[in-house]
């Protein structure tokens, strides 16, 4: 039988918890580089200058909102079909991964003991907040799961690696494109 300990110390513990850590902390990092697209993309929608952009950009306070902005200013560029097209499918891709960013940047990280071969073992998550759930509210970004694990979080990051890079390929492309009529 393991003994689990309420503030375990072991070599173990500490890497699973920087592991854990590390993988949030690179999923919030990719969150910032898909906003530099979003503002990339508003700066060419715009026409204007690094400054201006940024006058307009961030005069919105967050991401979802930033999204916002670059949906007009994609639906007033763009042909409609390019818009339903192209640029559609890649906003409802961010706001699916909003759904998930929107759990790990607001709600605590969890530690779990287990035993396992009659060793403690250790998981870390994120949650719900215990309190949160009595309001029964959908969490859309848990995927129907109860917290997001590290398993979780490598997913996504990788999900969102490649988010940011469809964005940049779409931004490149978009400073090709004529605006519509």
């Amino acid at each position: 039988m393991a003994v689990l300990k309420l503030h375990p110390a072991s070599k173990q513990v500490e890497r699973d918890r920087q592991t854990f850590l590390g993988l949030l902390g690179e999923c919030v990092s990719l969150w910032a580089f898909l906003d530099r697209e979003l503002f990339n993309l508003t700066q060419a929608a715009l026409g204007v200058d690094h400054t201006r952009a940024a006058i307009v950009f961030y005069s919105w306070a967050n991401i979802a909102n930033h999204l916002i902005l670059v949906d007009r200013l994609m639906k007033h560029r763009l042909a409609a079909k390019d818009f339903q097209a192209e640029w559609k499918p890649l906003s409802k891709s961010i706001r699916l991964h909003l759904d998930t960013r929107s759990v790990y940047a607001h709600q605590p990280i969890k530690r779990t003991g287990s035993s396992e071969n009659n060793r403690a073992s250790y998981a870390y998550s994120v949650h719900i907040e215990p309190a949160e759930r009595l309001l029964a509210r959908e969490y859309h970004g848990l995927g129907g799961k109860s917290e997001l694990s590290a398993k979780d979080l490598r997913k996504h990051a990788y999900s969102l690696e490649k988010l940011v890079r469809q964005v940049s390929e779409f931004h490149t492309a978009f400073k090709g494109i004529q605006p519509s009529a």
